[in-house]
């Protein structure tokens, strides 16, 4: 940074395009310049209300290539990552014209400091509870425990914040971004998005969720065997042995592009000689590629998951870990199933985790697979 808070100057919020343009030069570099440009960023509350400003450069888009090169490193699996410095630079940007808000809005609200804390009784009349409302908050000023409902007083405040300003603006706190990511993994999309339409305010989008996924390293690719990340998670909860589960269920049959892995998802992908299925399978820059897969491959019709359950000596309860998924046409053998237990098995042990045992329902083909090779009843040659 070139620049301090003293060097913004006060008409900032005013700011419209090549003025814009030149306060940011203080602070970011051209290249940052232009690739506010080419999103159409013309403004303090345009950056302001845009949650993460270098989303886009996640996606394939033509205009950004140039510039993408400038500002991040490119990962082997196709995503991006944006180079510390332009981070940082932009991260007190962002701070500082916060920091800028947050003191206009000091100053107006204490000049009408008088006036605001007056309420007439007509208001708690139409608003019953703004009187329960205060009643909470007066209660936690005199609770000695500061930990008590800390989260709640938080996301009221949140959410109170949030409402008398522009959905443009909406500003959420690091717990109530963790809050709403855990809420989006628990009770899904669809039931995510109603709470979110019907408590405006309350809880970041769709695409904030994503990123914030991202981020944490949370979103797998299809077919990839997170056996590093099982590894972490089974030292978190101190355990060497578990259980692996496989099932499928039903899935919408749908083809969607993936930006993280260059490739389509939605495709059967075949297996390979382990009964693994083949990651980033059909990647192409050729339209014709894409049709000719869209009327010869098989899209997807079930979904196949591996989850692994951590064993511990004292018997506690411990959550499952998602260890990989990926669509299937059904189309496999008993097998392949076998072929791929024993992959999960050596790639397990070599880790120093030992897989015990494998579950999965009364489809005909897993139980021909354990009769294998358990020899119950059948012989594996």
């Amino acid at each position: 940074m070139t620049e301090t808070l003293l060097s913004i100057p006060l008409n900032v919020l005013d700011l419209r395009d090549n003025d814009f343009f030149m306060f940011i030069g203080q602070f970011c570099s051209q290249d940052v310049v232009e690739y506010l440009k080419l999103l159409g960023v013309r403004s303090v509350d345009s950056l302001l209300g845009i949650d993460d400003i270098f989303l886009p450069l996640q996606e394939d888009y033509l205009e950004l290539i140039d510039v993408k090169k400038k500002l991040a490193f490119r990962r082997s699996d196709g995503s991006y990552v944006i180079k510390i410095g332009v981070q940082y630079d932009i991260n007190e940007l962002t701070k500082n014209l916060r920091n800028v808000l947050i003191s206009k809005g000091q100053m107006t609200n204490d000049l009408g400091n008088e006036k605001e804390f007056i309420l007439k009784p007509e208001v708690f009349q139409q608003h019953p509870f703004l009187k329960r409302l205060i009643d909470f908050y007066n209660s936690l000023s005199q609770n000695p425990d500061p930990t008590n409902e800390n989260f709640l007083h938080r996301f009221l405040d949140n959410l109170l914040s949030n409402l008398p300003t522009v959905k443009s603006r909406y500003r959420y706190q690091e717990d109530v971004l963790d809050f709403a990511l855990c809420l989006f993994i628990l009770a899904g999309r669809n039931a995510y998005e109603f709470l979110r339409i019907n408590i405006p305010g309350a809880l970041p989008s769709l695409t904030t969720i994503q990123t914030k996924l991202a981020k944490e390293g949370l979103r797998a690719l299809e077919g990839e065997f997170r056996y590093n990340d099982m590894i972490k998670y089974m030292s978190t909860v101190n355990s060497k042995f578990a259980f692996c589960a496989e099932d499928c269920t039903t899935a919408e049959r749908k083809i969607i592009y993936d930006s993280r892995s260059n490739s389509f998802v939605g495709f059967s992908p075949p297996l390979d000689e382990y009964g693994m299925p083949r990651m980033k399978y059909f990647q192409t820059d050729s339209i014709e590629d894409l049709q000719c897969w869209f009327e010869q491959e098989d899209i997807s019709k079930l979904l196949n998951l591996y989850m692994i359950q951590p064993i511990n000596s004292n018997d506690q309860k411990i959550s499952p870990y998602a260890l990989a998924a990926y669509g299937t046409n059904g189309k496999y053998t008993s097998f392949d199933i076998i072929r791929r237990w024993f992959k999960v098995f050596e790639e397990s042990s070599s880790q120093g985790i030992r897989i015990i045992g494998y579950s999965t329902d009364a489809d005909a083909k897993y139980l021909l697979g354990m009769r294998l090779v358990s020899g119950f009843f059948a012989t594996l040659l």
